[in-house]
Parts: structure tokens; C-alpha cells; sequence
């Protein structure tokens, strides 16, 4: 709001979440940023060459073009594609759509938890969290696949149901919809249209590889693939409990966080 000159809204948001004498210092302190970014905008040429020659920015841009490659690197897309295909040889049509529905309605509902946890719980827990119980729901897909006796048996089908429902559990509010937030907040005012740009698109590069290796790679292994992604899990988990935490840092603040100083949490100000 005080980007866009509505400096009375925000106040009034600020009142609300903070304490009264507090409220005046830290709309002076986002004005001063907003107005030196400003001040020192580099136009849009000159921004990509700050992300590219800057190391600051350049290393936070490495950091969550991982981010992004990683969400699409979770299993989540295969899991879902694949289990379909086994629902379609196990039950009618009808029961295959109202899967698939409850699939979509308990995603939408699954992302809002982020709403909930993200500030309350952290964003890298939420990462963490997140791909500790992916690992587990790939392992469960997998487990659960091989010991059928039938493969085209109804509990195989409810069995890969319940898993795919964990999974989902663990995928939407963390590594679907908590990249987004952390993709969005790290990065200097100047450069962060560019900058999220580039990132996002890495969502499409791991896209890309995935779906042409994936069939590759199920056609070889079988559902034994989902021990593939347990343990590119495992692996984001441990990745993604070095990177800084930014839930209660004012975006202000994000460059000195980056900086490796530390930072008083707007929790903290209050």
C-alpha cells in the first residue's frame, strides 16, 4: 500500500498488528527504503545485470530457483498422473471423476492451511515438514504397489487413494504454496519483478525434464521410481533447513537477513 502512495491504509493495518508508538517509525522506515529504491532504480536492463553481477542477489536467486525446481521435483505431478492411471484399470469412471474431485477439493482446502502455519509455524519448517512427509508418502506408494498381490485389486486402489491424499496433505501448504511466498519475498524491491521472473521459470525447465524422464524411469522401475523421490525428499529437507527464516522479517530487512546480520523480527518490534 505504501508502494502504491496509500500510506493511510497502511497505518491503519499497522495499528492493528502492532503497538501504537511503534506504528509512525516503521512506516518512516518502509517510506526511506521505497523511496532509495526508487531513487536508485536501475531500469529493467540494468536490474537483470544487477542480479547477474551482484553476488547478494545472484546467491538468492540460486537459492530459490532450487526452491522452485525442487516443488516440481517432489513426485507430486507423477503421483498424481500415475495413481490415475491405476485407478482407471481398478474402479468405473464415475468413482475415477469423484476421486479426482475430491483430489481438487482437498487441495484448495489443503493450500489454505499455508494461510495458517506460515507465520505461525516458519517457511522453512513448512519445507521441511513438507518433504519429510512427501518422503514418506513416495515410500507408502511404492510399499503399497509392490506387496498387492493384485494390481488391479480394489484395496490397491483405496490404498494408493489414502496415499495420494497424505501426500497432497503435505505437498499444497508447503512446497505448493509456501515457494511462492518465499520466491516473492527475498529479493531487493529494484529487481524482484525480474528476478521472481527467472525463478518461476524454472517450475517450467524442471517440468519439462521431469515429464520426459519420468515415463522413462516408471517403465524401467515400476512404482519402485517413488523410492526416487523419498529420496530427492530427503535430500530438499536437509537443503532447505540451511536457508535463512524469513516469517517476522519486514521486507525491509530481508537484504541485511541475506547479509548474514541479524535481524529483529517485526514480532520482535512490537
Amino acid at each position: 500500500m505504501i508502494l502504491k502512495g496509500r500510506n493511510d491504509e497502511a497505518r491503519k493495518i499497522l495499528h492493528l498488528i502492532r503497538a501504537d508508538e511503534d506504528v509512525e517509525a516503521e512506516i518512516a522506515e518502509m517510506i526511506e527504503v521505497i523511496e532509495r529504491d526508487r531513487a536508485t532504480n536501475p531500469g529493467t536492463f540494468a536490474a537483470y545485470k544487477m542480479i547477474f553481477t551482484q553476488w547478494n542477489i545472484a546467491k538468492r536467486l540460486l537459492m530459490v530457483m532450487l526452491i522452485n525446481f525442487g516443488q516440481q521435483s517432489t513426485g507430486q505431478n507423477s503421483l498424481n498422473n500415475y495413481s490415475s492411471q491405476i485407478y482407471k484399470t481398478i474402479f468405473d469412471q464415475n468413482t475415477v471423476s469423484i476421486i479426482n474431485v475430491c483430489n481438487s477439493v482437498f487441495g484448495i482446502l489443503f493450500t489454505l492451511n499455508s494461510t495458517i502455519f506460515v507465520d505461525r509455524v516458519g517457511r522453512i519448517k513448512l519445507f521441511v515438514g513438507g518433504a519429510i512427509g512427501m518422503a514418506i508418502c513416495s515410500a507408502l506408494a511404492a510399499i503399497v504397489y509392490d506387496t498387492a498381490a493384485d494390481k488391479k485389486s480394489y484395496s490397491l486402489g483405496v490404498g494408493l487413494a489414502v496415499v495420494l491424499f497424505l501426500f497432497i496433505f503435505f505437498y499444497k501448504p508447503t512446497w505448493g504454496a509456501t515457494t511462492w511466498i518465499y520466491t516473492g519475498e527475498v529479493f531487493p524491491i529494484v529487481v524482484r519483478a525480474q528476478a521472481v521472473g527467472i525463478a518461476s521459470q524454472t517450475l517450467n525447465v524442471a517440468s519439462i525434464i521431469l515429464g520426459y524422464l519420468f515415463p522413462i524411469m516408471f517403465t524401467a522401475w515400476s512404482f519402485n521410481v517413488f523410492f526416487f523421490f523419498t529420496a530427492v525428499n530427503v535430500l530438499l529437507a536437509i537443503v532447505i533447513s540451511f536457508y535463512p527464516e524469513t516469517r517476522g522479517v519486514a521486507l525491509e530487512d530481508i537484504d541485511e537477513l541475506f547479509d548474514g546480520k541479524k535481524v529483529e523480527s517485526a514480532a520482535q518490534k512490537v
